[in-house]
């Protein structure tokens, strides 16, 4: 073979290289950006539900502790009444985005029942 076809040779494998280092750096990026664009969505219904959850949680205990003839004690219940409330608020909003950006309607269906779940727990513990 002569020098000019190895030439030509390297320059093609070379090339080849080069064109598949690039389509692997490209797949590589897409998902990074779809994972992104997931973690995006998904992250404040997290920790939406975990406000809820925590709120909730705190709400019952004040629930259960709480004198009705105590204005302090009231005044704490009402501002984590407030707070669980903006929770689930913000879980419906986050949840309606991620369902707007055509993301799975299962997921939006398992914050939905999570949510009823919370809302019932809440609801029986008031009965109490």
């Amino acid at each position: 073979m002569s020098d000019a076809w190895l030439e030509l040779l390297r320059l093609g494998v070379m090339g080849a290289v080069g064109l598949g280092g690039a389509w692997l750096g490209a797949h590589a990026t897409q998902r990074k950006e779809r994972w992104g664009h997931r973690r995006e969505v998904y992250q404040p219904i997290l920790f939406s539900l975990m406000d809820l959850y925590l709120h909730s949680r705190h709400w019952l205990r004040l629930e259960e502790e709480s004198d009705p003839t105590d204005a302090i004690s009231q005044a704490w219940l009402k501002e984590t009444t407030e707070r669980a409330t903006a929770a689930m608020t913000e879980l419906q909003r986050a949840s309606a985005i991620a369902v707007v950006l055509g993301e799975a309607n299962a997921r939006y269906a398992a914050v939905q029942k999570a949510r009823r779940i919370v809302e019932a727990g809440a609801k029986r513990h008031s009965r109490l």
